[in-house]
């Protein structure tokens, strides 16, 4: 796919113009009571879902197929190369965030990836540009290649 981009919920940039965070940043769902409030750790979680749905809206993507698909708990019913209508998929892009499971979410004209530490990538044949520049967020885009391109 021709075009990619890390979305992310860090804003720091260092001398060098690279987006990190600092040590003590929460990175994960389990830094909840450590790092972080649940209510802080789910207005971030709603901005990654609310990002994606979005996206998707505007790109007009209603199917995510899942891929390469790793659960780590017990109490879920996702399959590997189950189709996920758009509409529902809020619950799924949840889980994967909070490291429940982990996959890629694939699509005809895109692909989401999912990093550790709270990064995502977004993959599309298309440019998403104009898309991306309509949704109000305060997460950070940048172009940048996805490390789970096949």
């Amino acid at each position: 796919m021709k075009y990619s981009y890390r979305i992310m919920k860090y804003n720091k940039i260092n001398k060098d113009g690279d987006v990190y965070s600092d040590p003590d940043e929460w990175t994960s769902f389990f830094d909840i009571g450590i790092k972080v409030n649940k209510q802080e750790y789910e207005k971030v979680e709603d901005q990654y879902v609310s990002y994606i749905l979005s996206l998707c809206d505007c790109l007009n993507v209603k199917l995510f197929r899942i891929s390469d698909l790793e659960i780590n708990v017990d109490n879920l019913s996702y399959t590997d190369g189950q189709v996920i209508d758009i509409d529902i998929s809020s619950q799924l892009i949840r889980s994967i965030l909070r490291e429940d499971l982990w996959c890629k979410l694939i699509s005809d004209t895109c692909e989401i990836h999912f990093g550790y530490d709270f990064y995502m990538y977004f993959i599309s044949n298309n440019s998403p540009e104009k898309c991306m520049s309509k949704i109000n967020t305060v997460l950070t885009v940048q172009k940048y290649k996805s490390p789970y391109l096949n």
